[in-house]
């Protein structure tokens, strides 16, 4: 994969929409960072359960309840930051992929008249067709679930350093 393509690509992108791609970068970190909670909460009401058995479920209900409610107000956060970010790329997706075609129409009327003389007229429909929606699927689908899965990995080795390190290790 060559970067520097993909570097263009998203500067592109960030130049003709920032706010919009400033919103979803922050949406997808707290979705991510929302995502990997939840182990921290299980961990939270099996500890709960556990003292529950030793004092009674009286002692503890309290807790467990207080702590699976926290953990239903994450999930809907995090789905609710999932939709804005979803809608947001869509957006952003349509709007470049306009702007895209319309950079490239006003680029092939500049071309010289043996250009089209030289190249068959479905290789340069492929360029509007094929190319164009492999860069919607990149940036409406591949980019944002590879920034989102990364950043879900890297919590995760994060709370795995924090529980335990030989633990971690045997997982690697």
């Amino acid at each position: 994969m060559d970067f520097k393509v993909l570097g263009r690509l998203m500067k592109i992108v960030f130049q003709d929409y920032p706010v919009h791609m400033t919103v979803v970068a922050v949406c997808i970190v707290l979705s991510a960072a929302i995502g990997v909670a939840p182990a921290v909460y299980i961990e939270t009401v099996t500890r709960y359960i556990e003292e529950g058995l030793l004092s009674g479920w009286d002692a503890v209900s309290g807790k467990i309840l207080s702590t699976i409610l926290v953990m239903i107000v994450l999930y809907l956060a995090s789905l609710i930051l999932t939709t804005i970010h979803t809608q947001l790329m869509a957006h952003v997706t349509q709007g470049f992929l306009h702007k895209l075609r319309t950079r490239m129409f006003a680029g092939m009327q500049k071309l010289p008249i043996r250009y089209f003389d030289q190249n068959s007229r479905g290789d340069i429909m492929s360029y509007y067709t094929n190319d164009i929606d492999t860069l919607r699927q990149l940036v409406s689908q591949s980019l944002p679930q590879l920034f989102a899965s990364g950043l879900t990995v890297l919590g995760l080795l994060l709370f795995m350093l924090y529980f335990s390190i030989p633990l971690m290790l045997i997982v690697f």
